[in-house]
């Protein structure tokens, strides 16, 4: 870090100095920027083209907090905040550094090792807006990026704890954001700290992966997100959402006892998902067929306000006549245009924007 700010020159761009002969051995001590995505996985990818004779990829950008920080992470909750200190950090090369750190440890014969110096320009950081603008700007979220790549670095940035594939490769960017109560501008960073706990509970609880693979659905994983939030307290709530989950993602169909004239939550809801029709009747739907296994925009509100009627019934230990005990009208739609989806998200934006 010394050498490098050493032998930096100003320019003629305010708080931007440039290194035109940088050791890269100094920028490889150097830690990524906290909000860097989760880049470790593209090195593969990327290697075939680092071994080009491209000379723009020998140009780094670093960037110099100069006093200690916080990123808020959620702009609802101003308590939910990631520190930074004081220091340089690798704000645009990471993939690179990671690249060529696997080479010299001999896990890759190919990737970025070039046997000259690097230009590195140098930018200060004075705020934590400054630092994402600076960021974004150079590895943009929309140009470069899908969103399971915001995901992952969402998740990375949050300390979450991913072990399924659902969860490590982010796919449940549909669910996220129909659970989400805020503007749908917001940032993936922002939707994801407002679930942060509820996302590591459907990792935890094995949501994300349950036995029954009829559920593995963006709408699934979105009414579990809504209703773990709306469950996160008081405790005893807390604990009885998790082990309806415990049990949702364990439960064998076999198993179900659809023999019985009553139903809970849980039988129908695999049922519902399993089959994409009601309890047996050939004449009776809950919700449309054309529905089932989608995420058009038109399946969002009935289906995901059936699963969470039926998440509803287990949180209240009720059972329905599973012919004429589930009536669409309870969840979606009747005289009383019910709509459990949006009734819930409301719930969500009132703790939401009060905070």
């Amino acid at each position: 870090m010394i050498n490098i700010m050493k032998n930096a020159i100003e320019t003629g761009v305010p708080n931007v100095s440039i290194n035109l002969n940088t050791n890269i051995q100094d920028i490889l001590l150097l830690p990524e920027i906290p909000c860097q995505r989760e880049h470790t996985r593209r090195v593969k990818k990327m290697n075939a083209h680092f071994v080009k004779d491209v000379k723009s990829i020998h140009t780094f950008t670093l960037f110099d907090v100069v006093t200690d920080m916080e990123i808020n992470t959620n702009s609802s909750d101003k308590k939910d905040t990631i520190k930074v200190d004081e220091g340089l950090y690798v704000g645009d090369g990471n993939t690179r550094c990671e690249s060529m750190r696997q080479v010299l440890d001999g896990k890759n014969t190919i990737g970025y090792n070039p046997t000259h110096p690097v230009i590195s320009k140098i930018i200060k950081i004075e705020t934590p807006k400054q630092m994402l603008e600076e960021y974004y700007s150079h590895d943009s979220v929309d140009a470069t990026e899908i969103t399971p790549d915001k995901i992952r670095g969402a998740s990375k940035m949050l300390g979450l704890r991913m072990s399924t594939k659902i969860g490590m490769n982010g796919g449940y960017a549909s669910a996220l954001k129909n659970a989400y109560p805020g503007d749908i501008k917001d940032s993936i960073l922002e939707k994801m700290s407002y679930f942060r706990k509820e996302i590591q509970i459907l990792e935890d609880t094995g949501i994300f992966y349950p036995t029954t693979s009829d559920l593995r659905q963006q709408h699934f994983y979105g009414a579990c997100l809504i209703a773990a939030k709306r469950y996160s307290e008081p405790t005893e709530n807390k604990s009885k959402i998790e082990d309806i989950f415990t049990r949702l993602s364990q439960q064998n169909p076999l198993k179900l006892k659809k023999q019985d004239e009553k139903w809970n939550g849980m039988t129908a809801l695999i049922h519902q998902l399993e089959n994409g029709d009601s309890s047996g009747s050939t004449n009776k739907k809950w919700y449309d067929i054309e529905y089932h296994k989608t995420t058009k925009y038109a399946s969002t509100a009935p289906v995901i306000s059936f699963i969470l009627y039926c998440l509803e019934l287990e949180m209240t230990d009720r059972k329905l006549d599973n012919s004429s005990g589930f009536k669409t009208s309870n969840w979606f739609g009747g005289k009383k245009n019910t709509n459990l989806y949006l009734e819930w998200l409301e719930d969500l934006n009132k703790s939401f924007t009060t905070v």
